[in-house]
């Protein structure tokens, strides 16, 4: 099963079966379902949610639920690592604990106002704790044991980075 989004939001879990022909290569399309299963009797006659190009394709076994619900660990860590600089603070704050201008500063480009919004979700997830100090008085942050079990995630972006991105930059630049 696939699952395809669609504009009316309830998206589409495809299926696939043999070609009747026989064709080794061929498939048919099975009826669209929605992510419950129930077949799609609300739909006027006509409507597709795929273009007819689809209609036809390779043979697919999918291993993990048809749709990334609140159940998908792969859709949860990537609702919180997936903002755009988040990565990048975690990346950061594994070296030990940063105040807000030297993450501010690491991070070029980035508002004070982004920057206070993805430590404030960080933390209300358990990643980054916020630290005060009284003398002298100041901020800092820190990651968590869940923080800190994110690093070997960061730790396959740098290796990916390196491995594929900065192949082609410098191939580019050739």
């Amino acid at each position: 099963m696939a699952h395809y989004p669609t504009p009316d939001g309830w998206g589409c879990a495809l299926g696939v079966a043999p070609d009747p022909a026989g064709s080794a290569a061929g498939t048919r399309l099975l009826k669209p379902r929605r992510p419950d299963g129930r077949a799609r009797l609300d739909e006027p006659l006509g409507s597709r949610s795929l273009p007819r190009r689809h209609d036809t394709i390779g043979v697919a076994m999918r291993t993990m639920r048809p749709v990334h619900d609140e159940w998908c660990s792969v859709a949860a860590c990537a609702e919180i690592i997936g903002a755009k600089w988040t990565a990048l603070l975690v990346h950061d704050l594994s070296e030990g604990a940063r105040r807000f201008s030297e993450l501010e500063h690491s991070c070029s480009g980035i508002s004070p106002r982004t920057l206070s919004d993805r430590l404030r979700s960080l933390e209300n997830e358990g990643v980054v704790v916020r630290r005060s100090r009284s003398t002298p008085p100041r901020v800092e942050y820190e990651l968590t044991a869940k923080g800190q079990a994110l690093l070997p995630i960061i730790s396959e972006m740098r290796r990916f980075g390196r491995t594929w991105l900065r192949r082609e930059e410098a191939a580019a630049t050739v």
